[in-house]
């Protein structure tokens, strides 16, 4: 699909950070559009596919919850549906997913956990293994974060 120039200038400024005011999108008027137009120009851009969503992400950090820790279970396979809907249900959980267990790596069921403790993290993983009656898992602490920057597109005039 060709992008013409107003879309390209809405992309552009979209992936930018939005202020926290009253209108958040008010950023995209200027340059000859009010509000009206880049809302329709959105709804058009929504309509072709060529934007899914538009979301917000939260700083977890600034918000106090500052320990990050993947959990690693081995759930039986009948019941890794029914076991990871539980576990993605918990308000500490951001991903929830299986995954193929190899051998020398019997999980298949993970999620990623953020929390203000250690403890509180634990606390959680204790009330699901118990409920869940899952005995073998691993608890695999952040050590880094080595990435993590939004992709932003370049749109050529």
């Amino acid at each position: 699909m060709k992008l013409n120039s107003n879309q390209k200038l809405i992309l552009s400024k979209l992936q930018n950070d939005l202020e926290v005011v009253a209108c958040p999108f008010d950023f995209l008027c200027g340059e000859g559009l009010e509000a009206e137009d880049y809302l329709t120009i959105i709804q058009e851009l929504i309509d072709k596919g060529v934007i899914r969503r538009i979301a917000a992400v939260v700083d977890h950090r600034k918000l106090g919850f500052v320990v990050n820790v993947l959990f690693a279970g081995k759930v039986p396979r009948g019941r890794i549906a029914e076991s990871g809907k539980a576990l993605a249900r918990f308000g500490i959980v951001s991903h929830c997913y299986q995954r193929k267990a190899l051998k020398d790596w019997p999980y298949n069921l993970f999620a990623m956990m953020h929390g203000r403790s250690m403890g509180e993290i634990q606390h959680v993983v204790s009330k699901f293994v118990e409920a869940e009656g899952i005995d073998s898992f691993e608890l695999l602490p952040t050590a880094a974060e080595l990435k993590k920057q939004p992709v932003k597109h370049r749109f050529l005039t």
